[in-house]
């Protein structure tokens, strides 16, 4: 039963890791993940409640129903979708440069960005959130 997704959106060519959150997770060499009509190109199993999956590509922008599958022929009835939206481009930055120590509020500048929940710029190794406006 899956009850949730790590990463709700993804490129159109796919090959992203998915995180799946649920109950009753198998580690089976049979297992693995459907997005919509397409096969998963990957599995990993993680434990009982986690897994991961990588996507595969979508000749279309879509939204599509993620499903698991531990036998390789039954699959879930998954309420979770994953969203395959337009690559984003970063245009401008506003302001250019910043100070070393931070503290600055930055603007990004682009086309096609998703609001999420997982909104986040990261600056060398640092992740830092960010929101929408």
């Amino acid at each position: 039963n899956i009850t949730d997704l790590m990463s709700r959106v993804g490129p159109p060519q796919g090959q992203i890791w998915v995180s799946l959150v649920g109950t009753g997770f198998v580690n089976s060499h049979l297992a693995k993940c459907r997005f919509g009509q397409a096969d998963g190109l990957g599995f990993q199993y993680i434990n009982e409640t986690f897994v991961s999956c990588l996507a595969p590509p979508s000749e279309v922008i879509q939204t599509v129903t993620v499903s698991i599958s531990f036998n390789g022929v039954q699959y879930t009835d998954a309420a979770v979708q994953f969203e395959y939206i337009p690559i984003w481009t970063i245009d401008k930055l506003v302001p250019e440069i910043g100070r070393e120590i931070g503290g600055l509020v930055l603007s990004v500048k682009g086309t096609n960005f998703v609001e999420s929940r997982a909104l986040s710029c990261k600056f060398g190794d640092q992740v830092v959130s960010g929101s929408s406006a």
